[in-house]
């Protein structure tokens, strides 16, 4: 599900990108486009920031902590021990 997220959230940004800069070509009267679509582009990152530090903040983790927790990174390292053998 993140990943279909992620993919659909870059997808969402690269065709805002190229909306901005066709219609900042193209000029004229597509000016009220071009500015919501450059508003758009600032704004969508900064709110799915946003909601990624509140979703953080109900789970308990604060904004400079890590991903996973001690636990997870801890199996993961034994896990890569094991491979490694």
């Amino acid at each position: 599900m993140k990943r279909v997220l992620a993919i659909a959230g870059i997808v969402i940004l690269a065709g805002l990108y190229i909306t901005t800069l066709v219609t900042a070509i193209a000029g004229g009267p597509f000016m009220p486009v071009f500015m919501a679509s450059l508003a758009a582009t600032i704004a969508l990152p900064i709110t799915i920031h946003l909601f990624l530090m509140i979703n953080n903040a109900r789970n308990g983790r604060s904004v400079m902590d890590e991903p996973y927790n001690y636990k997870q990174k801890k199996e993961a390292e034994d896990g890569d021990k094991d491979n490694n053998i």
